[in-house]
C-alpha cells in the first residue's frame, strides 16, 4: 500500500508525520511525504519519498515577512501560502498517479484542500489527523466559543475563499459554496493524535465519521543524551524553566526578555530553546538555538511555550505544570485544556509582562495539587501499550480496507 501523507505547517507539523511514516515503512508500506524542504532536513527521512513544495530559502523569506508585517499583512501570506500550496501539492499528488492501492493522510484545515479535491476527483480515501482537539469542540452550550470559532473561520475563509475558487475553476470544478459541508462529505475517517483526557478535558463532540484518538506521537521516542552545555547546565543547579519559542515566529525578543526578567524575579534558572542569546549574559540562563524537549524535558521545574499541540503534549509526558502563551485559537484552547485539567495557565501573548508570568509560574510550581496531577497524567502516559503511530497506521489499513464512505 502507498501512503502519502500531506504536511502544512512547520516543525511541530513534521515531527509526527516523520514517525507515523517510519511506522508505515516498518510494516511494509511506500510512503510519499509532501512538505517543507527545511523541517525534512531536521530528521532522517531517508526510507521515505519527500516532495518539497516549500524550498528552504522560501521558508525563510516567509519568516522575515512575518517578522515585518501586521496581523492583517500575515492574513495576506497567510493567503499566499495556501494559494501556493494548493497549486503545488495538487502537482505532487498528480504525479504520484494512478492512486489505487493509495491512502491519502492529511491534515484538518485549509491546507488539506488539495488533497481533498483528489479525493473528490478520483475517490482516493482520506484520512485526516488532527494534531490538536479544537476541532471536536462542542460549542453548542457556549455562545462565546461558538462566536470566536464562527468569525476565525469567516476570516480564514475569505481569505483563502477566492484562490481555491479560481483553483477548482482551472480545473473545470463548480465552486464551493459551503466548505464546511463539502470537507464532511470528503473526509473518510480521522485520527485525533492526543490521548482521550485532552479531548474530554472540554466539551467533546466527535466528527460524523470513524475517528480514532491514538495519543501523542513522542511516546515512540527515546529520549537522546542532550549537548554537553545543557548537561553540564542541568546537572549544576536546581531543576529549571524550559522556554519554548514557536518555530514559526520569526522574531521573540520581546518574550524571551519578560521571561528572563520573570524568572530573575523568582530567583530561579532557565532553558531558553529558539533563543540566540540575551542583552544581558547571566550564569541562570541557558540560551539554545533548537532542541527536542522530549530529550530533557522531564528535568525542568516548569515550561513556558506558545500551547502547540506536539510542545504542550511533551509537557504533559514530562510531567511538568505548563504556563501556556497563546499565539492562535487552537493554542487557546489547548491552554483552556491544560488548565482545566489542573496543569497548567494561561498568559496572554499581548501585553506579555514579566510580573504576569512570575506569578503564573509562582502559583503552579508551588501547588502540591498542581505537581501531583502533573504526574498523574504522566503516568498515564508512559503506560505500556501501541504507540501512536503505531494505532494510526492500523486505522489507515483498516480505511483502505473499506474504501471510501458513501457520500
Amino acid at each position: 500500500m502507498r501512503i502519502v501523507i500531506l504536511i502544512f505547517g512547520s516543525y511541530g507539523d513534521h515531527a509526527p508525520m516523520w514517525q507515523v511514516g517510519r511506522e508505515a515503512v516498518r510494516r511494509g508500506h511506500h510512503v510519499a511525504a509532501i512538505g517543507n524542504a527545511r523541517y525534512f532536513a531536521m530528521q532522517d527521512w531517508s526510507a521515505m519519498q519527500t516532495i518539497d513544495i516549500v524550498s528552504l530559502q522560501e521558508s525563510k523569506d516567509g519568516e522575515k515577512k512575518i517578522a515585518r508585517n501586521s496581523l492583517l499583512g500575515n492574513f495576506g501570506l497567510f493567503r499566499l501560502w495556501v494559494e501556493t500550496n494548493l497549486q503545488r501539492s495538487y502537482e505532487a499528488l498528480r504525479q504520484l498517479a494512478p492512486f489505487e492501492d493509495t491512502v491519502l493522510f492529511i491534515p484538518n484545515g485549509p491546507g488539506a484542500l488539495s488533497a481533498l479535491t483528489i479525493r473528490e476527483q478520483f475517490m482516493v480515501p482520506v484520512m485526516h489527523y488532527h494534531l490538536d482537539p479544537w476541532s471536536t469542540l462542542d460549542t453548542s452550550n457556549d455562545w462565546i466559543e461558538r462566536f470566536r470559532n464562527w468569525s476565525i473561520r469567516k476570516v480564514v475563509g475569505g481569505t483563502v475563499q477566492k484562490a481555491f475558487d479560481q483553483f477548482r475553476s482551472a480545473l473545470g470544478l463548480p465552486p464551493v459554496r459551503d466548505y464546511a459541508k463539502w470537507e464532511e462529505q470528503q473526509v473518510d475517517a480521522a485520527c485525533g493524535m492526543y490521548p482521550e483526557f485532552t479531548a474530554k478535558a472540554r466539551p467533546f463532540q466527535a466528527p460524523p465519521y470513524p475517528f480514532h484518538m491514538t495519543g501523542f506521537s513522542m511516546t515512540a521516542m527515546a529520549p537522546q543524551p542532550v549537548p554537553p552545555a545543557m548537561e553540564a547546565f542541568l546537572a549544576n543547579g536546581p531543576p529549571p524553566v524550559v522556554v519554548s519559542k514557536p518555530s514559526w515566529l520569526a522574531t521573540a525578543d520581546h518574550f524571551f526578555r519578560e521571561t528572563e526578567r520573570a524568572l530573575k524575579q523568582l530567583n530561579m534558572r532557565g532553558i531558553l530553546t529558539g533563543s540566540s542569546g540575551s542583552e544581558t549574559p547571566s550564569p541562570d540562563i541557558l540560551h539554545v538555538p533548537f532542541a527536542n524537549h522530549h530529550d530533557f524535558l522531564h528535568r525542568g521545574s516548569a515550561f513556558i511555550h506558545h500551547g502547540g499541540a506536539g510542545t504542550a503534549g511533551a509537557g504533559l509526558y514530562a510531567g511538568v505544570p505548563q504556563v501556556v502563551v497563546p499565539q492562535a485559537p487552537m493554542q487557546r484552547d489547548f491552554g483552556n485544556r491544560l488548565k482545566n485539567l489542573g496543569v497548567g495557565e494561561i498568559v496572554e501573548a499581548w501585553p506579555y509582562k514579566a510580573a504576569w508570568v512570575a506569578k503564573a509560574i509562582d502559583r503552579l510550581t508551588s501547588s502540591t495539587a498542581v505537581v501531583a496531577r502533573c504526574r498523574e497524567l504522566a503516568a498515564e502516559l508512559h503506560r505500556p501499550g501501541p504507540t501512536s503511530s503505531e494505532l494510526v497506521i492500523d486505522a489507515i489499513e483498516a480505511l483502505a480496507k473499506r474504501g471510501c464512505r458513501a457520500k
